[in-house]
């Protein structure tokens, strides 16, 4: 049976993971911003290995809200079951994982526009250029990239 401890426990993992996250899209954002395309890539690969821990956090988190009567709870829903002990425990670690969410949206709704515009600058000079190589699709940047 899970404790409302080890529940907190993965919680707060889960905000350390989200602001990992967090930190890899902003330095995508400063290697876009200063062309270093290559750079791009090894943050993609730090932010898949982020992602495999965070669903894994996600449903350790779930499993545990199940052991403790909350399945299928939204956050809310949990707050709202809760009796008063718990909510004084819950909410600061709910509200730190609401603003850390929000501030991953925003960083990441950056990147991804400063990379769609660095994708469309190299489509740009490699038409300048007279087209893609070897029969390769336009598309292949965005694949990559994106």
């Amino acid at each position: 049976m899970t404790s409302l401890d080890e529940f907190c426990t993965t919680l707060r993992q889960l905000i350390t993971v989200v602001k990992d996250i967090t930190e890899i899209e902003q330095r995508r954002i400063d290697a876009a911003s200063r062309n270093e395309h290559r750079q791009i890539e090894s943050f993609l690969n730090e932010e898949q290995a982020a992602l495999l821990s965070m669903r894994g956090l996600e449903q350790k988190r779930m499993h545990q809200a199940a052991d403790l009567g909350w399945k299928d709870f939204t956050f809310r829903q949990i707050l709202y079951a809760a009796d008063s002990e718990q909510k004084k425990l819950l909410l600061p670690i709910f509200n730190e994982l609401d603003e850390q969410i929000s501030l991953l949206k925003k960083v990441r709704t950056s990147a991804d526009r400063i990379i769609g515009l660095r994708i469309h600058e190299l489509e740009e000079a490699i038409a300048a250029a007279g087209g893609i190589p070897n029969g390769t699709s336009s598309h292949f940047f965005k694949d990559r990239y994106i």
